[in-house]
């Protein structure tokens, strides 16, 4: 529990609350609990994905609390029951939460995410061959009312979108765009296509490393990575201008 002792002491200036005490307190409260990962697969995955699975199984042997609902009507999604799947599965949200989601179970958490009450504020999203808008006939209950941008970044203090060059279910861009959206930090994989995990299809990945390092990232907050931060943020600030 090094990183709560950090935390607890505003060491090297690194407690992401500034010098509050009681705001550094109750991030030490929330540091003390267990780590826990929450996991949406995508369409068509279900419990097949073998780098979702072996994510899971890392996590947990490396001491995390794994959350990993299977989503009904995986073939023919519908996004409300998703929705109230995740829910039931994920409880309560709290500053030692990562989401990871695939695919279309990017949009699924994103969703979640914004809609949950109280406001809250996790350690990080994961974001694998997402997209933040309708492509492709995905469900549009998804994306109506539209997503608050700035609400999200606020609900996250992380967030990383990684995705593929040549990715031919969902176009690069769409990653691009969400990823400017939620002032992400992107992670590009070359050739990596829709970075698909189920068994039967040719080139399926039975591991993914830089999601397990991107995921473990989310709970290291330093002041190089703030600087990191900001300098996105000024750098999509000004563009606008």
């Amino acid at each position: 529990m090094a990183e709560c002792a950090r935390l607890e002491s505003g060491y090297g200036g690194n407690s992401i609350e500034g010098s509050n005490p009681s705001l550094s307190a109750r991030n030490y409260n929330d540091c003390m609990k267990k780590r826990r990962v929450i996991i949406a697969h995508g369409w068509n995955d279900g419990s097949t994905n073998q780098w979702l699975n072996w994510l899971a199984r890392e996590l947990t042997a490396r001491g995390y609390e794994v959350v990993q609902p299977v989503f009904s009507t995986v073939h023919v999604p519908n996004p409300q029951k998703w929705l109230a799947e995740l829910a039931a599965a994920a409880g309560e949200l709290d500053q030692q939460t990562v989401i990871v989601g695939y695919s279309l179970g990017v949009p699924t958490v994103l969703r979640y995410l914004h809609d949950y009450q109280p406001s809250v504020r996790i350690a990080g999203l994961v974001l694998v061959a997402g997209f933040g808008d309708g492509v492709g006939g995905r469900p549009a209950a998804l994306f109506a009312p539209p997503l608050d941008w700035e609400r999200l970044q606020r609900r996250s203090r992380s967030r990383i979108c990684i995705y593929a060059d040549n990715d031919y279910l969902v176009a690069p861009h769409r990653s691009q765009e969400l990823a400017r959206n939620l002032a992400a930090r992107e992670i590009l994989v070359v050739g990596g296509g829709h970075l698909i995990g189920m068994p039967i299809w040719p080139g399926s990945l039975k591991q993914f490393p830089a999601v397990l390092t991107a995921l473990e990232d989310c709970y290291t907050w330093s002041a190089r990575r703030w600087w990191y931060d900001v300098r996105l943020w000024m750098k999509l600030h000004l563009s606008k201008n």
